[in-house]
């Protein structure tokens, strides 16, 4: 009640939306020390910072447990160097569903825990800790090198290659010098530009305040021949707009757009101009998320024909997705 007050009171005042977050520490009855249960509300309410909506959280054994577990995460995490001895791509296929053939993959990024015999951990125990610190863009980065040596690889040897998607932070769309410093990765290994896709998400274009830099960057990536590709397009409020800002080659559609079965007649016909759109732009439309055979129907459905996700493929190790995609 307190926070909504207050929220209101300030939206009031100066008609501005501010989340308040609370952290509350219980003092033992005959204390006199203040010092320390300020302290531990702190930290209750410095574990919401990213939460979007007002929120409280108590200091209890449960949050001490989670703090030292972070903690112990981000002195692991700082002490290891972003190299294949503690970090590895794995690849989720994109299939053409009329011929079940990999048509593409999406890279992604995962960490070898030496604290739990080289256990693979998911992005989600690492990415915000380097997001936060800046070194995000160094993942990203070894992740482009881990995929052109792959595709280096398989062209020396004559086998077949597909485009292999990569995701970049918003940080580097706010840095003139990133285009340059993506196409000397590509000359490096001698990869063609095709087979490199650069994944923006239809956000990064919604800041007003880094919408020129992105912009420009965007653009010189295009003029290079770059292949753009817009990750979960549908996850928010969607703009078509974002087809003028972005000359993307591949259009990723959100798992959302499979999900929404309310009106599905509306449902298809938007999606199936959706398809049509993208086609007379020269892009190529993937459905992320297909699970089912009634994702693959609805697919059908609207004339989308590249899936990813685990109706086909999770995403496996370098080895298991060369075997999968043959020679």
């Amino acid at each position: 009640n307190i926070a909504d007050m207050i929220s209101e009171r300030i939206y009031s005042e100066t008609g501005i939306h501010m989340m308040i977050t609370i952290g509350i520490c219980y003092i033992p009855l005959g204390s006199r020390d203040l010092q320390a249960p300020l302290s531990y509300a702190i930290q209750a309410a410095d574990n919401l910072k990213d939460i979007r909506k007002n929120a409280i959280q108590v200091y209890d054994e449960k949050l001490l447990q989670n703090l030292k577990e972070r903690h112990e995460r981000e002195k692991l995490l700082e002490s290891v160097e972003i190299n294949d001895e503690y970090f590895t791509t794995f690849y989720q296929a994109k299939v053409d569903i009329r011929s079940e053939q990999v048509v593409g993959a999406e890279a992604l990024i995962r960490f070898k825990d030496p604290t739990s015999d080289g256990m693979i951990r998911s992005p989600y125990f690492f990415v915000p800790y380097y997001e936060e610190v800046g070194r995000i863009t160094e993942i990203d980065f070894f992740v482009l090198e881990c995929v052109c040596k792959l595709q280096q690889s398989r062209i020396r040897d004559g086998k077949r290659v597909v485009p292999i998607s990569c995701n970049f932070s918003r940080l580097h769309f706010t840095n003139d010098g990133f285009p340059d410093k993506f196409s000397e990765v590509l000359e490096k290994y001698d990869v063609p530009k095709n087979l490199i896709e650069v994944e923006i998400t239809e956000t990064l274009v919604v800041d007003e305040m880094q919408a020129q830099t992105a912009k420009r960057t965007i653009d010189e990536l295009h003029r290079r021949g770059i292949r753009l590709s817009i990750d979960d397009f549908g996850s928010g409020y969607s703009s078509l707009g974002v087809f003028e800002t972005i000359p993307a080659s591949v259009i990723k559609l959100d798992r959302s757009f499979l999900l929404n079965n309310e009106n599905h007649n509306r449902q298809v016909k938007i999606m199936s101009n959706i398809v049509r759109l993208a086609r007379d732009l020269d892009a190529q439309i993937v459905c992320e998320g297909v699970e089912s055979e009634k994702d693959i129907e609805l697919m059908q459905e609207i004339g989308a024909n590249i899936a990813q996700g685990y109706r086909y493929s999770k995403p496996v190790s370098s080895w298991e997705f060369e075997q999968r995609l043959g020679s």
